[in-house]
């Protein structure tokens, strides 16, 4: 008889378990020794670590996916603030002509500020790659590029 055969011998003499207990506490002793043995695991608790980790993934993703729309957006709003300064000065530019030589001038001005607003765009579409998301960062500023081109 071994030591530890010794000691369980005398816990189970001196401490009364009842059956199920004892089911329990055998299941666990079996459990624990297939998986210092064998390298088995509770497929259970390794599914809750693979989701788990899956969801930390998700939440990483979910969080990179906000920080490139909010760039994007502030990026888009600095384009427009641009465009509607040129037109602002367009209108000074422009105000004491009158007909056709008015429209010509508004144009000149609304062609310059859409050139500079697809220059800016351009521009931060070389700053997408330090971004969380360069993939989604680019095909949204690619989307506008394009309206603007068109």
């Amino acid at each position: 008889m071994t030591n530890d055969d010794f000691i369980e011998k005398v816990i189970k003499e001196s401490v009364q378990i009842d059956p199920i207990t004892e089911q329990i506490l055998l299941q666990e002793q079996e459990k624990e020794h297939l998986q210092e043995s064998f390298g088995i695991w509770d497929i259970g608790a390794v599914f809750k670590m693979f989701m788990d980790k899956r969801e930390e993934q998700r939440e990483a993703f979910r969080n990179r996916t906000i920080a490139a729309t909010i760039l994007a957006a502030i990026i888009l709003a600095a384009a427009y603030k641009v465009y509607k300064s040129y037109l602002s000065k367009a209108a000074k530019a422009c105000k004491g002509k009158s007909g056709e030589e008015k429209t010509k001038c508004m144009k000149s001005y609304k062609e310059q500020a859409r050139q500079k607003e697809i220059t800016g765009i351009r521009k931060l579409m070389g700053e997408c790659s330090k971004s969380k998301n360069p993939v989604k960062c680019k095909s949204l500023l690619k989307k506008k590029l394009d309206k603007k081109m068109r």
